[in-house]
């Protein structure tokens, strides 16, 4: 059994046809799905699907890449906060830091310190309402992982874990990270033959820190790199965690279900 610990049946071109999507995942043993939003409206996507279907439960947050200049970040974490208390969400996120494209902005400076604000904001909410968060982290350096750490420690110690999604960066920042309770999620990238980075990151984390996640549409496995990413095909990244790290999917069905008790129903 699966649980799938990050997904986007909220984005296209998912949502389009969500349900076939999910039955496909679901003949490939999945059993559960965190619908993660990146804005307000995806969030509020994420949130009605979870209350469609018994499998699914919720995610609300703003991606970096979705803050703009002109953005009121006030106005963002009141609608999420309002999003957050309905009982089909389970998680505060995905939020986080992303410089990847920041050097080739005008407002580069301008949007770091939205992308600051907005990170803070939600880890606070994420405390508040003692949920779990889903973290991205992204850049050409190392900058992001540690503007992240410093954030990290204005609001520490959180009640509940976080989860590094796509998991990358340094591996003293990772080790920092675990010793702070966080659990590094496996996307389909794990599989790509240039990815040592991301192997050796899984290899040094214990083993029940590890969550297994699609990131659909996004990253799918080697055999379907470039394509677009399919919830069913979990199974070939949990599978390559099996084989190639001695991940178990009982020990990955475990992790996920410590972080989410509220898939057991499913499984």
């Amino acid at each position: 059994m699966i649980i799938d610990s990050h997904c986007h049946y909220n984005l296209s071109p998912l949502l389009e046809n969500w349900s076939k999507y999910w039955v496909d995942a679901q003949v490939q043993n999945v059993k559960g799905s965190l619908v993660v939003g990146t804005s307000v409206t995806t969030s509020a996507t994420a949130v009605e699907l979870a209350t469609k279907e018994a499998g699914f439960l919720a995610s609300v947050g703003v991606h970096p890449d979705t803050i703009t200049a002109d953005q009121s970040i006030e106005t963002v974490i009141e609608a999420l906060e309002k999003l957050a208390v309905d009982p089909h969400v389970g998680a505060i996120g995905e939020c986080g830091l992303d410089y990847f494209r920041l050097p080739n902005s005008p407002q580069a400076d301008e949007i770091k310190v939205l992308q600051h604000e907005a990170l803070l904001h939600q880890m606070k909410l994420a405390k508040k309402l003692s949920l779990p968060l889903i973290i991205h982290l992204r850049d050409t350096n190392n900058d992001a992982y540690w503007d992240f750490f410093s954030i990290l420690k204005l609001v520490e110690p959180l009640n509940k874990p976080f989860i590094l999604h796509c998991v990358s960066g340094p591996a003293k920042f990772i080790n920092l990270c675990l010793d702070r309770g966080a659990y590094l999620g496996a996307a389909g990238n794990c599989t790509y033959k240039n990815a040592d980075l991301i192997r050796s990151l899984l290899r040094m984390s214990p083993k029940n820190r590890v969550l297994v996640e699609t990131d659909a549409p996004y990253l799918p496995p080697q055999p379907y790199r470039g394509k677009i990413c399919q919830p069913a095909m979990i199974h070939l990244t949990s599978d390559f965690l099996e084989q190639e790290l001695q991940l178990t999917k009982q020990q990955l069905l475990e992790n996920t279900l410590t972080v989410f008790p509220q898939f057991g129903n499913q499984v």
